[in-house]
């Protein structure tokens, strides 16, 4: 459809927000990409943020309350929110809009495994996992978007009201009998203040068998411009 041939344009022209797969490495510092520490960018990260934050630095609570006030997805559908017909129209447009969000969480492939994701939004990727995995923890700084996901109903679905920048705080690593087998983000670190941090934060649930699962926006990318 007119959509999917548009998204094929932005890809084939290298628009696109890339995707980041790694191993963290317990005990150390940076990312491992198995071989050693992955490079990370210092190129400012936008997206879809007021646009003041391009100047001033937010804090949590700035972040917290922007998606409050429009948790991510909810303006894909015109069903009542928390409505059937609202979490399939949500879902289905998620999976057009973003048709590589599919293949990089790839769910099936974590059947019977131990998930931790950061920045769940209203849910929707937390669903598809919970269909395979034997946990999901799924945080979010908004208390709105956690109160929306938590209407799926979904038994091995965890929702939890967390700032992804201290996830220990509210996720005590010791209230957990092993580590996660992996942390997944999508489309959440470069809203966060201090990215560094929440990486730091995501290393108290991870081993050496963790995969981590990121992606933030390219600096070249339609959401970034």
């Amino acid at each position: 459809n007119e959509l999917q041939q548009w998204w094929m344009a932005q890809e084939e022209g290298g628009t696109l927000m890339r995707p980041f797969v790694s191993r963290l490495r317990c005990g150390g510092s940076g990312v491992s990409d198995g071989d050693g520490v992955a490079e990370v960018s210092d190129q400012p990260i936008g997206g879809d943020v007021p646009t003041r934050w391009a100047h001033d630095t937010p804090t949590i609570d700035d972040v917290a309350a922007y998606w409050n006030r429009q948790p991510c997805a909810i303006k894909r559908s015109t069903a009542p929110v928390g409505s059937d017909s609202f979490f399939w129209e949500t879902w289905r447009n998620r999976r057009i809009v973003e048709t590589h969000s599919a293949t990089f969480a790839d769910f099936p492939r974590w059947a019977g495994k131990r998930i931790l994701e950061v920045g769940c939004g209203i849910g929707i990727d937390s669903e598809d996992f919970a269909q395979f995995a034997e946990t999901v923890v799924a945080v979010d700084v908004s208390e709105k978007s956690i109160d929306i996901a938590r209407q799926r109903n979904l038994r091995d679905v965890k929702f939890v009201v967390a700032d992804g920048e201290s996830l220990a705080m509210t996720l005590p690593p010791g209230a957990f009998l092993s580590k996660f087998d992996l942390i997944y983000s999508w489309g959440c670190l470069h809203h966060t203040p201090d990215p560094e941090a929440a990486l730091s934060s995501m290393r108290n649930f991870a081993d050496e068998r963790t995969e981590l699962r990121l992606m933030v926006y390219s600096s070249r990318s339609t959401k970034a411009a």
